[in-house]
């Protein structure tokens, strides 16, 4: 059901495999408690594009430790999702992962508001790691090599605001609020301590759906996205960039089974 991702989001990658345990703590309140590979760590270029710190050693300890818990309320009507995972991306380079999902749903009106937070020895989302695309230094001595350009040490911050309003069986509408930070919060290479872009984005979507029960529908989408660089963002190289687009067009899921 989603246009168009949050730079969080889309730059996530995913654990794959591991295993679990889950916990009912009521009937409607679950723990989840996972070791999954983590994917992250690697020194391959689709993981980090921009080169790994030639500093760094690989890691003997590729996994990722999650936490997690679900728990519904008021008849299903509010529900709460929180999240914690913890990994080794090299030697002394940690990874933690702080999430929290709020959803209401009651009658026509879905409505959440998403928090996710991430505090990386390496850059693995790439999107600081990228302003420096463009990087020229003002020292003509200065040994400026590939695997530089992926920044150390980063944090970033994405909050997500969603209302969706099922107008009738046929025609749903939403907007949807978005705005995350990015910092660094160590001196490393040409990264300096500091935040280093506001970015924020709002769309609206309306879906027409023709045939009840049948997941086909039509949607017209809009989305406005600003990236505010700091004037740290820019020293790297930098450049600010906004996105408008209208879409239009049809989704059908088959029912293969």
């Amino acid at each position: 059901r989603i246009r168009y991702y949050s730079d969080f989001n889309s730059t996530v990658r995913c654990a794959q495999t591991g295993v679990g345990a889950y916990i009912k703590m009521a009937p409607d309140q679950t723990l989840a408690v996972q070791l999954l590979n983590n994917s992250c760590a690697s020194e391959t270029e689709d993981v980090y594009t921009y080169g790994f710190p030639d500093m760094l050693q690989k890691t003997k300890t590729p996994v990722m430790a999650l936490l997690g818990y679900r728990g519904f309320f008021n008849d299903k009507t509010f529900a709460l999702h929180y999240g914690m995972a913890y990994g080794q991306l090299a030697s002394n380079r940690q990874q933690l992962y702080l999430t929290a999902g709020h959803v209401y749903k009651r009658g026509p009106v879905l409505a959440y508001l998403d928090l996710m937070y991430a505090r990386e020895g390496i850059d693995t989302k790439g999107i600081i790691s990228g302003y420096s695309q463009n990087y020229v230094s003002d020292e003509p001595d200065f040994d400026f090599t590939a695997s530089m350009r992926t920044a150390q040490h980063v944090e970033y911050l994405s909050t997500i605001a969603n209302f969706d309003y099922r107008l009738t069986p046929h025609f749903n509408t939403y907007i949807k609020g978005i705005y995350e930070i990015g910092r660094v919060y160590r001196d490393n290479g040409i990264y300096n301590r500091g935040r280093y872009n506001n970015t924020w984005s709002m769309q609206a979507c309306v879906e027409y759906f023709p045939i009840k029960d049948r997941d086909l529908r039509f949607f017209l989408h809009g989305v406005y996205k600003k990236v505010d660089l700091t004037n740290l963002g820019k020293k790297v190289g930098g450049k600010s960039s906004d996105i408008m687009r209208v879409s239009v067009g049809l989704e059908y899921i088959l029912p293969v089974f």
